[in-house]
């Protein structure tokens, strides 16, 4: 997902012919400076939390096992550190080089509903099951308290998230995590169920600037910078 902002459009015609007499490194300076502000503005509502009507983001729902430390924590601070710019003699754009990442930031910009069933779950499992357990798995089996077997086969030794990641794979990493938690035989009832589930995520929007705002500003800017140059 990315912002693109687009500088002539805001100006008036006399903003426009000056824009249009620089050179293409002092066009691309001028949308620079816009774009990191916007990029600027994005982050700080991260930071404080409020969306592009200047709203609280709507609050985490699902509880966390170690009780509410992890529910004050600040949300969507990894989009904020991934958040980048770029710039040419055009156009800006505020956005995210990674693919996954941008994809879930476009989930919380607008909002999501997920819906799967049992059986489309499993085979997502299936898919994935021989692929080397990941570094959430290992860290997970490590907080459960998860240790490995000693090579004299005598007793059992602390298991670093790398062994895990190595020696693992996704199913069986799987499988030792929900019987450490006991919550395989849950897994297993609500599979047999074949109710479908629901994973809804609020619109959280952070990213961009509304239009009389980013109007104002490229503006400004553009003013400042003309007199710099």
């Amino acid at each position: 997902m990315s912002e693109v902002v687009s500088v002539s459009g805001a100006l008036d015609l006399k903003r426009q012919i000056q824009l249009l007499e620089l050179s293409r490194k002092n066009r691309r300076r001028v949308i620079k400076k816009i774009t990191r502000s916007v990029q600027k503005n994005s982050k700080a509502r991260i930071r404080t939390q409020k969306d592009l009507d200047g709203r609280k983001f709507a609050p985490r729902k699902r509880k966390d096992r170690k009780g509410s430390k992890r529910r004050k924590r600040k949300m969507l601070r990894g989009l904020s550190k991934q958040l980048k710019n770029w710039a040419t003699a055009e156009k800006g754009t505020v956005g995210y080089q990674s693919r996954k990442t941008a994809k879930i930031a476009h989930r919380h910009q607008q909002g999501h509903e997920h819906r799967y069933d049992s059986g489309k779950q499993r085979e997502f499992d299936k898919a994935y099951y021989d692929d080397p357990a990941t570094k959430k798995q290992a860290v997970a089996l490590k907080k459960e308290g998860f240790k490995r077997p000693r090579k004299n086969g005598k007793g059992y030794a602390n298991a670093s998230i790398r062994w895990i990641m190595e020696n693992y794979t996704i199913g069986r990493a799987g499988l030792i995590l929900s019987e450490m938690r006991g919550t395989s035989k849950a897994a297993k009832e609500r599979k047999a169920s074949g109710k479908q589930k629901v994973i809804v995520t609020p619109a959280r929007s952070f990213l961009g600037v509304d239009e009389p705002e980013i109007n104002e500003h490229i503006r400004t800017v553009f003013d400042e910078t003309l007199q710099q140059l």
